[in-house]
């Protein structure tokens, strides 16, 4: 008899046992025994257990009434049960905006409160209704309701961003993603072509974090794979938007600073690294390129590349491709990332170090104007007596006078770095 009662009590502790450790378990906090963290999913899919603030901004313009809203709410309720809920793991919260919010349910619900109002989200359409959704109003609107004063520092922030490919594509939104980004927030837009849509399925909105997708019917095949991206998002640094901590600037140094000779060079080679060392450098803040001249001779034009004496004398005038004008040119492309990498949300900064006079005045200064139409900014520094300050101002961003440093020697670099440093930052 007290055989077989003990040995039902030594199955039941392995039965318990065995139950608890097949779950991963952590301890966000110390003394909290975790017991948010103990989730048990029907989903084959990738598990996430970290603590994570997500917040579902939805696209409810005229663009999405009818059926397709309700594909926006089937959405956000199918991946929001698919999260471990709980305080100390995953919140969510859903943000219906237009111009004007619409509807919102904030972070701290309960886990059957939020499947529940989830579920209940009804569109409303009034005359005043748009067609296209202001999205970089709805994202700051997020920030500051959602995030403002919620400081769980533990948890990685992601806005799941879901509207037509018009809304998303308004030159407004990189700007919008750029603040909350430096707020901490990660933002995974999801575009969906509406038949309103007057942009072509090509090129990628905002970089790999971003979804392009034909129809809202597609909203199906992709709960997995947004699953995923939310649960790897990376713990972005909170700042008000200073240099790096998770605001993401593209800078590229243009070196042209070696016409005084290795040994008066290597100052501008110690002046950029200085820079960098007070850079927040990550695959989400600060980048960083350099281009400089060529060691190796470059072939300009070919022999069958002219055909007549006035356009060859035009070549020749330009100037060979380590011209200042071929330099920004690259520096432009660079930026732009045409190799499909491009952080459209990332500011572009350029340095252009030089110490010689700029031989293709003409040519740079259009360059420079087509870099600054594209967004962006060009801080012109230079070194010696061979330096024309008038064409360094020319090619500089405006005001020009703010933009634009002159050295007598190489040496003097660090005198400006501050400067410079606060330019790149701004």
């Amino acid at each position: 008899m007290e055989g077989g009662f003990f040995f039902k009590m030594f199955m039941m502790v392995v039965t318990i046992k065995t139950a608890f450790s097949a779950v991963p378990y952590s301890n966000p906090r110390r003394g909290d025994i975790g017991i948010d963290w103990l989730h048990v999913s029907t989903s084959t899919g990738f598990q996430c257990y970290k603590p994570l603030d997500v917040v579902f901004l939805l696209d409810s313009s005229r663009a999405f009434q009818g059926h397709r809203w309700n594909k926006l709410v089937d959405f956000t309720y199918r991946l929001t049960e698919r999260f471990p809920l709980g305080r100390r793991s995953v919140r969510v919260g859903v943000l219906a905006y237009e111009t004007s919010p619409h509807a919102v349910i904030p972070l701290n619900t309960t886990a059957k409160q939020i499947l529940d109002s989830i579920s209940s989200l009804r569109y409303t359409q009034t005359v005043k209704t748009k067609l296209r959704a202001d999205i970089a109003g709805g994202i700051d609107y997020m920030k500051e309701v959602f995030f403002s004063t919620d400081e769980r520092y533990e948890a990685t922030r992601v806005a799941v961003v879901v509207s037509d490919y018009d809304s998303l594509a308004n030159q407004s939104v990189p700007l919008a993603i750029r603040r909350a980004m430096a707020a901490g927030i990660n933002v995974l837009p999801i575009g969906i072509r509406s038949s309103q849509s007057t942009l072509e399925l090509s090129g990628s909105f905002y970089g790999e974090n971003s979804i392009q997708l034909g129809s809202v019917n597609d909203l199906d095949s992709i709960t997995d794979t947004v699953k995923r991206k939310t649960c790897q998002a990376p713990n972005l640094p909170r700042s008000g938007g200073g240099c790096g901590n998770g605001f993401p600037v593209d800078v590229t140094f243009i070196h042209d600073a070696s016409n005084s000779g290795p040994a008066r060079a290597r100052y501008s080679y110690h002046f950029m690294q200085n820079i960098v060392r007070q850079l927040d450098i990550s695959e989400q803040a600060i980048q960083v390129s350099l281009l400089q001249q060529p060691c190796l001779p470059v072939l300009d034009f070919g022999l069958d590349s002219y055909n007549d004496k006035d356009s060859l004398l035009n070549s020749l005038n330009v100037g060979s491709p380590l011209a200042v004008s071929h330099l920004m040119r690259t520096a432009r492309m660079s930026a732009a990332r045409v190799d499909g990498s491009r952080r459209f949300n990332a500011k572009k900064v350029a340095v252009l170090i030089t110490d010689r006079k700029i031989n293709d005045i003409g040519p740079s200064s259009r360059e420079a104007m087509k870099s600054r139409r594209a967004g962006m900014k060009i801080i012109g520094i230079g070194i010696g007596e061979d330096v024309r300050i008038a064409d360094l101002r020319e090619v500089s961003s405006r005001p020009s006078g703010e933009h634009t440093f002159h050295v007598k020697r190489h040496e003097s670099l660090s005198e400006i770095r501050e400067k410079v440093l606060n330019l790149i930052c701004s």
